[in-house]
């Protein structure tokens, strides 16, 4: 099962509403319904990006107890759910409070095709860079810790084969791009 923006959120701006509530309700019965169906369950979850809103702690809680709920639905391990951060999971108070950060960030999305791959490799290779990168991505990191899906310095991608059977594996691959690629922004009142 593929998820994409499933977008959980708490306090926006002073209110308690969930938005994509309903949405993630009739996700989870479709996807009851769909397994029904074809008599199978769902051999893994995949969530690629936009787990959260605001990239706060919270939303990951709320995340991970529907996630957990969703495998028992559908019949999938929860050792099977592999996550990837969008640019929801970052928690831009974080970029906003660090001009050094934005100014790391700046440099590696101006930089010329020619020179990205340098620009990235050096912002990696310094410690106190890389680790600064990963910063806005703290809770998420939390979260994705309990699936074996954290991204950082040393791992901005993971790997993981699935045999299929008949002779055919499925090979998921995580990549985090999003310390360099999203546009910069500062998010002020949301």
């Amino acid at each position: 099962m593929h998820l994409s923006d499933i977008h959980f959120q708490t306090g926006v701006a002073g209110k308690a509403f969930d938005l994509d509530n309903d949405v993630r309700n009739e996700l989870v019965r479709d996807a009851r319904v769909v397994c029904a169906q074809l008599k199978q369950s769902v051999d893994f979850i995949l969530v690629t990006g936009d787990i959260a809103y605001f990239g706060i702690e919270q939303e990951y809680k709320i995340a991970n107890d529907w996630l957990i709920d969703l495998c028992k639905k559908v019949g999938c391990s929860p050792g099977k759910i592999f996550v990837i951060p969008g640019n929801h999971d970052i928690d831009w108070k974080v970029i906003e409070r660090s001009a050094a950060l934005r100014h790391v960030q700046t440099g590696i999305r101006k930089a010329g095709a020619e020179a990205l791959d340098k620009q990235i490799a050096d912002a990696l290779g310094d410690p106190e860079t890389a680790s600064m990168l990963f910063r806005p991505l703290s809770a998420y990191n939390d979260f994705a810790s309990s699936f074996e899906c954290t991204c950082g310095p040393d791992n901005v991608w993971w790997s993981n084969d699935h045999e299929l059977g008949h002779g055919f594996s499925l090979r998921l691959l995580g990549l985090t791009s999003i310390l360099w690629c999203q546009a910069l922004r500062i998010r002020k009142g949301t």
